[in-house]
C-alpha cells in the first residue's frame, strides 16, 4: 500500500499538474462549480496531505492494518457513493478502503467523475494490480457489497439509512462549520479566515457559513479582505446566488452587512445559502458554548485561533486551514479507516466473505 501512496503523491505534485490539465477542463464542463482555481487547490491540499512524515502519523494509530489479504479469503468489498460537492472530496473514504484492505465499488455522482477516473487510470499505470481493486458502477445492487460509506445531504442521508440497512454502514449528511472571532485576531488571521469562506464557493462541509463573533468590531476589520476573492462575482452560478439573497435582505429588511463578494446576514442558524455567511454576537462565553453544544451534531470543524474547553468532539482548525485537512481528520469526527478495519475483522471471521451476487473484476 505504500507504493499506491507514493504514487498518489507523485500524480498530485505541481510537476505533474500539466497532465491534469484535460481533465480539469471536462471536469469543469461536467460541474460549473469546479473552476480550474479551486481544483488545483483540492489538488494541492492533497499534495501536503500525503507527505510522507504525514502518512506514517496517520498509518501508525493503526497497528491491525492488513498487509496481505489471506489467501483463502476473498476481499470484502465497500461500496462508496461520494459527494460531488467539491473536487476529489470523496477520494479519502477510497484511500481509506484501500488501505484497510476491500475492493472498492465506486458510484459516481455524474457531475464529478473525470477527475477521479483520470487520478485513477494514471495509478493503474503504475500499478496494475490496482486495477483489481477498484470498480466503476452505475448501481449499487444488494448482495454486491458488503459495507457502504454514502455521503449526501440529510435528506438523501435518511434514503440511504433505509437503503442500506442490512449491511454495516457509513452514512454522511449535510454539515457545515462555524469561526469563532474573539476580536484579537491579526490581520494575517482574517486574511487567512477568507479561504475558509470563500474556496469552492463555500460547498464544502469544512466552509465556514456562520461567524461567531465577540466583537462586531472584528467584521470591519475582516471585510477588506473579502477583496482577494473577488473573481466569485464573475462566476454566473455564485453571483445568480449572491444577487438573489441581496434583493431578498433588502425586501425583508434583514440586518445585513453588504460586501461586492459576500453577504453578512446577521442569523445564529449556522447553515446559510451561497452568497451569504450568517453572523451572531453571543451575550457571553456561556451562550457560545450552548450554540456550539446545540449545534454539535451540524458542524464539520470550527475556526478558532484560541481552544475550546467545551468538551464537544468537534476539531479546532487555524483560519485558512479548513480545506487543508489532514488524513486523520475524519468526516463527522467518526474514524473511517477504523470502522472498516471493524468490519472487515468480523467478515474474515465468518466462513465466506464474499457477496453472493458480487461479478469477477
Amino acid at each position: 500500500m505504500w507504493a499506491l501512496l507514493e504514487v498518489l503523491r507523485k500524480v498530485f505534485a505541481p510537476t505533474y499538474r500539466k497532465h491534469w490539465q484535460p481533465a480539469i477542463e471536462q471536469a469543469q464542463r461536467e460541474n460549473p462549480w469546479y473552476i480550474p482555481r479551486h481544483i488545483h487547490i483540492a489538488l494541492n491540499a492533497w499534495y501536503e496531505a500525503l507527505e510522507p512524515e504525514k502518512v506514517h502519523q496517520w498509518l501508525a494509530a493503526y497497528p491491525s492494518l492488513p498487509n496481505t489479504p489471506p489467501a483463502e479469503k476473498p476481499l470484502p468489498t465497500l461500496a462508496i457513493i461520494p459527494a460531488a460537492n467539491i473536487p476529489l472530496v470523496g477520494l479519502h473514504d477510497m484511500l481509506c478502503g484501500l488501505v484497510a484492505g476491500y475492493q472498492i465499488r465506486i458510484r459516481y455522482s455524474e457531475r464529478d467523475r473525470t477527475l477521479y477516473r483520470f487520478l485513477w487510470t494514471t495509478c493503474f499505470q503504475h500499478l496494475p494490480w490496482l486495477q483489481t481493486r477498484i470498480h466503476e458502477v452505475e448501481r449499487l445492487k444488494k448482495g454486491e457489497y458488503h459495507t457502504v460509506i454514502a455521503t449526501g445531504t440529510s435528506h438523501t442521508a435518511s434514503l440511504f439509512q433505509k437503503y442500506f440497512a442490512h449491511v454495516p454502514a457509513l452514512i454522511r449528511g449535510t454539515r457545515t462549520s462555524c469561526a469563532i472571532l474573539w476580536g484579537d485576531e491579526s490581520d494575517d488571521h482574517l486574511h487567512n479566515l477568507c479561504a475558509d469562506l470563500f474556496l469552492h464557493f463555500g460547498l464544502g462541509c469544512r466552509n465556514v457559513s456562520c461567524l461567531i463573533v465577540l466583537n462586531e468590531h472584528t467584521l470591519t476589520r475582516l471585510t477588506p479582505h473579502f477583496q482577494t476573492y473577488t473573481y466569485v462575482r464573475h462566476h454566473e452560478l455564485y453571483f445568480t446566488n449572491w444577487e438573489y439573497w441581496y434583493a431578498a435582505a433588502l425586501v425583508e429588511r434583514q440586518p445585513h452587512i453588504y460586501t461586492p463578494e459576500l453577504i453578512l446576514r446577521k442569523d445564529t442558524n449556522p447553515f446559510s445559502p451561497i452568497g451569504v455567511v450568517h453572523f451572531w454576537q453571543p451575550a457571553n462565553n456561556e451562550e457560545l458554548l450552548t450554540w456550539l453544544h446545540q449545534h454539535a451534531t451540524h458542524l464539520q470543524c470550527i475556526v478558532s485561533i484560541r481552544p475550546l474547553n467545551a468538551n464537544l468532539p468537534i476539531p479546532i482548525v487555524p483560519p485558512g486551514k479548513t480545506q487543508f485537512p489532514n488524513l486523520w481528520d475524519y468526516p463527522d469526527n467518526t474514524d473511517t479507516l477504523q470502522f472498516l478495519l471493524n468490519v472487515r475483522e468480523q467478515l474474515l471471521q465468518q466462513p465466506t466473505a464474499q457477496p453472493t451476487n458480487l461479478p469477477n473484476p
